[in-house]
């Protein structure tokens, strides 16, 4: 069973606890997100093994429950990324009891806690951390062409080797790719916002233009950046709410 476990231990749903009480096995997906991990085994009243990026990739988990009952915690939603879906896909395909217990995702949670309509939003992306030869340009292209289109994109950051990447580094990644394509879409003036610690007691919400955002101090990740499109009269006046420069929230958003 794959369970989507939230944002934080406590947003567990009384059905996902109950498959993992009657699990023989619990699995914690850690790639996906550093912070499920804290007080997770305390939430769950049950330990928890903890898998890497590779293990879940692995065929481990499909020969385990050909044998014994197993779940997969996921943080988010459970069927967010390829990688689950395939597991799922596997299972069934092999005769293995399979099923979902769908999790709270930071795909709904941050637009509503910017106050922006989540049906007005366009495709998602993510921004990477660069290596050696490898700095795409398609989180820069997805922004661009949803903005096209007066929709707002949601942009998910980097997690590598227990790192997170914070709303500054992937906000300063799209203006550097900006600039280098030579596209003249995100600027220093760009409207734009950030969540930091979506759902947990101390998030922090901020909209503004990206240099003030890129400036401030939001505290520490996981972050979840939006770039806004069009915006409703409703919208503006929430973006407005949690606005840290003195600049209006210019018409239409941008």
């Amino acid at each position: 069973w794959i369970v989507g476990i939230g944002l934080i231990p406590g947003d567990i749903t009384l059905r996902g606890m109950e498959r993992i009480r009657r699990a023989d096995r619990v699995f914690l997906d850690s790639y996906t997100s550093v912070q499920a991990e804290a007080g997770l085994e305390g939430a769950v009243g049950r330990p928890i093994e903890i898998l890497d990026r590779a293990s879940v990739e692995s065929d481990m988990l499909v020969e385990l429950a050909a044998r014994e009952d197993v779940c997969l915690l996921v943080p988010g939603d459970g069927l967010t990324a390829t990688t689950h879906l395939t597991l799922l896909i596997e299972c069934l395909s092999h005769g293995i009891e399979a099923g979902v217990v769908p999790g709270i995702s930071v795909a709904t949670v941050v637009p509503g806690v910017l106050g922006l309509q989540w049906y007005k939003f366009g495709r998602a992306t993510t921004v990477p951390f660069s290596r050696e030869g490898y700095r795409p340009e398609s989180p820069h292209a997805v922004v661009v062409s949803n903005l096209g289109q007066g929709l707002h994109t949601l942009v998910l950051l980097d997690i590598d080797d227990g790192r997170m990447m914070t709303a500054a580094e992937g906000l300063r990644y799209l203006l550097e790719i900006d600039a280098r394509v030579g596209a003249g879409v995100i600027g220093s003036d760009t409207l734009v916002a950030a969540v930091a610690r979506a759902g947990a007691g101390d998030q922090r919400a901020v909209s503004g233009r990206l240099e003030a955002v890129v400036a401030a101090d939001i505290g520490p990740p996981p972050h979840t950046v939006v770039v806004p499109g069009d915006l409703h009269f409703m919208e503006e006046e929430a973006l407005r709410r949690i606005r840290i420069d003195q600049s209006p929230v210019p018409a239409g958003g941008r």
